[in-house]
């Protein structure tokens, strides 16, 4: 599997990602294969990579702990800072902006549709690409503004369609009365929510089944649904309406 330019904006390296197993358990088990080696890829003006064994600020008991260390170990995020002692920062209730979030799952689903950066914006090659391929029309995002944060909506659409390009199967069978709030997603993006919600890739904030449909990605969040979106071992187990 190749992932192209690591997460985010200024980490420019190119990897080539060997297969990795993972033995997926409980939070408080769960092993990790390349856990030892969590690399922190340098910024500009560093010379030397540096490795993070863990994050002090994503323990074993934060709620998106595998989802991160799996992120991380598979290249789509890296740290936020560099380890001192093997241990590093990941900034997991950091905002992701629709450049970052684009950018990733373009490395997930299409890194060789990824384009060299036509304009001085760094995620412009992912958001050809996108166009390119069809998981963006020009208008989407405000005519493809990416610099702006995500929203949860617009990250419920961009998901939507890169199962799409993947040609999985889109199973809508869940009913909107499990989304609390579905009254209040934007029109162009409700079918997009209905699709993350049967496939597995979103569960909600809460145990009702709250959306949040106008609350700004974070970090955890991120790396929780592109997890998903690349693994389907991972997603919510969706109960169907129609059982």
């Amino acid at each position: 599997m190749k992932i192209n330019n690591l997460i985010i904006g200024t980490l420019l390296t190119t990897t080539i990602l060997t297969s990795t197993t993972f033995a997926i358990q409980t939070p408080q088990t769960t092993t990790y294969a390349t856990q030892s080696s969590v690399t922190v890829k340098p910024t500009i003006g560093q010379t030397v990579a540096q490795t993070a064994t863990s994050f002090s600020d994503v323990q074993t008991n934060h709620w998106a702990y595998d989802a991160v260390m799996k992120a991380v170990s598979l290249e789509m995020f890296s740290g936020t800072s560099t380890p001192v002692n093997g241990v590093g920062t990941f900034a997991p209730d950091k905002t992701m902006t629709r450049g970052e979030f684009v950018t990733v799952v373009m490395r997930v689903v299409a890194p060789d549709s990824i384009q060299e950066n036509p304009t001085s914006d760094w995620w412009s090659g992912a958001l050809e690409g996108a166009l390119d391929i069809g998981i963006l029309d020009r208008g989407d995002l405000d005519n493809s503004d990416l610099s702006k944060n995500m929203t949860r909506q617009e990250m419920a659409f961009v998901l939507a369609n890169a199962m799409e390009y993947t040609g999985e199967k889109l199973d809508t069978n869940i009913s909107k009365s499990r989304i609390p709030d579905y009254k209040t997603i934007g029109n162009k993006y409700q079918e997009g929510v209905l699709v993350a919600y049967s496939n597995g890739l979103l569960e909600g904030t809460n145990s009702k089944g709250t959306f949040n449909p106008q609350g700004v990605l974070n970090r955890a969040e991120g790396a929780t649904v592109l997890v998903r979106l690349a693994d389907a071992a991972d997603r919510v187990d969706v109960k169907s309406d129609a059982e």
